[in-house]
């Protein structure tokens, strides 16, 4: 889901991961990238409950 909000939005960029083991999971994500509506991604990431890193 990261890979997908970050790849969306044309401000952001995404840093690859260093990890051997979520590195062909981050790539796999980024080859089936599809532009979604911003709107749907948004209510995907409200419904997470995430919180900011930094405020």
């Amino acid at each position: 889901m990261a890979v997908v909000y970050t790849l969306n939005r044309p401000d952001l960029f995404l840093n690859t991961i260093g990890a051997p083991d979520l590195l062909p999971k981050t790539l796999d994500a980024a080859s089936h990238f599809r532009p979604q509506p911003q709107a749907e991604l948004d209510a995907k990431m409200a419904a997470l409950l995430t919180t900011p890193m930094f405020e």
